[in-house]
């Protein structure tokens, strides 16, 4: 489906098209929707998905990091090595899952240290590590990796982290539900308070105003926070569907309705009745009515020499038909649909300049 293609400058045309969506067959089934975080996973354009059996399929291309199968064009590949997991988290060059027995397998490439739970410099197949067992919860995002062990203790890896908390487990006086990695990491209690520690090269998150902290610090958020989204921002999701925010704004990256960054916490002016955000330099949310809206800097172009398409307030998705959720990461969006099918929004290139608007003129690359 299109929406009203935007111009640069003076010039504006504007032609509504029919949608064009190319479908690609699976090699094998796709077996269970993807409703919880940990069920699916996207970074550098692909999607990780787990089966109910257990299982983890790959739609699109990936990098040669952590793709390990397939050839780099659209498909549907299952990852090999995998069995009996019931979560999965990608990074940029690395990735990690989570079997039914409670232990993180890994695999990809260490730079800059995500993996540093191990010495070597590349893990070339999923592997299992006993001494990252008992885990409550995980997360790799960028290069960083972090995760929660049964005991309530902390553990976290990845690029300038300092060689005194790398690796080293670190306690928090609340019972923690959740935690999320990032150059700043946060921890979720199971009453949604928010915990966060880590490095910010931008704006300060912390009551003393230091951008580096490795001592976790209880947010000021007014709600009960159920999830997380970071960089560039923060983005905060509460369990009544409110929203706040924090941080970095340039292109629009919060939706708040201009680029000002927001240098305390404060609540989100349009967006309410929110079940989840996920995206970084693009960000989508999914409302509780199950519709679907989207923001930022939604430009794709060989050069970017306007700002007149950056999203600086949410706007309307229009989802396929029958779909029941999304994974996103920066520009890569793919929904989840009720049939076991996956949709892969893909934006149309402009008729007469060499740039796409992600958000504005796109149609779905379907997998089933």
């Amino acid at each position: 489906m299109k929406r009203m293609t935007r111009l640069v400058g003076a010039l504006i045309a504007a032609s509504l098209l029919l949608s064009a969506c190319t479908v690609i067959e699976a090699d094998t089934q796709y077996q269970g929707p993807g409703l919880e975080r940990h069920k699916g996973s996207v970074q550098t354009g692909a999607l990780y998905m787990v089966q109910d059996d257990g299982t983890v399929l790959r739609y699109g291309p990936g990098n040669g990091y952590i793709r390990l199968t397939g050839p780099r064009e659209d498909g549907v590949f299952k990852v090999p090595g995998l069995e009996n997991i019931e979560g999965i988290e990608v990074g940029t060059m690395h990735a990690l899952a989570l079997d039914r027995e409670g232990c993180i397998w890994a695999w990809g490439r260490n730079k800059y240290d995500p993996l540093g739970f191990q010495p070597n410099s590349e893990i070339e197949q999923p592997t299992r590590y006993d001494e990252l067992c008992h885990i409550k919860d995980f997360d790799a995002e960028s290069y960083f990796s972090i995760v929660l062990h049964e005991n309530n203790t902390i553990r976290f890896w990845g690029v300038e982290v300092p060689g005194n908390v790398k690796g080293k487990p670190l306690s928090i006086e609340d019972s923690i539900e959740r935690v999320y990695a990032g150059g700043l990491f946060f921890a979720v209690s199971e009453s949604g308070k928010v915990y966060a520690w880590g490095r910010s090269s931008h704006h300060s998150v912390f009551s003393s105003g230091a951008k580096d902290q490795w001592k976790p610090e209880l947010l000021d958020i007014p709600c009960s926070v159920k999830g997380v989204n970071y960089s560039p921002g923060a983005v905060f999701v509460c369990d009544n569907g409110d929203v706040y925010v924090f941080g970095r704004n340039g292109a629009g990256f919060l939706g708040t309705g201009d680029r000002a960054p927001r240098k305390q916490i404060e609540k989100h002016p349009y967006l309410s009745g929110v079940e989840k955000v996920e995206g970084g330099s693009i960000r989508i949310a999914k409302l509780m009515n199950n519709q679907y809206v989207g923001w930022g800097d939604q430009i794709i172009a060989p050069i970017e020499a306007s700002n007149q398409g950056y999203m600086v307030e949410p706007i309307r998705i229009d989802a396929p038909e029958g779909t029941i959720d999304f994974y996103s990461s920066r520009r890569s969006i793919y929904f989840i649909n009720e049939d076991g099918s996956v949709a892969k929004l893909v934006p149309e290139e402009h008729w007469f300049w060499p740039y796409k608007y992600l958000l504005e003129d796109y149609h779905f690359r379907f997998y089933k």
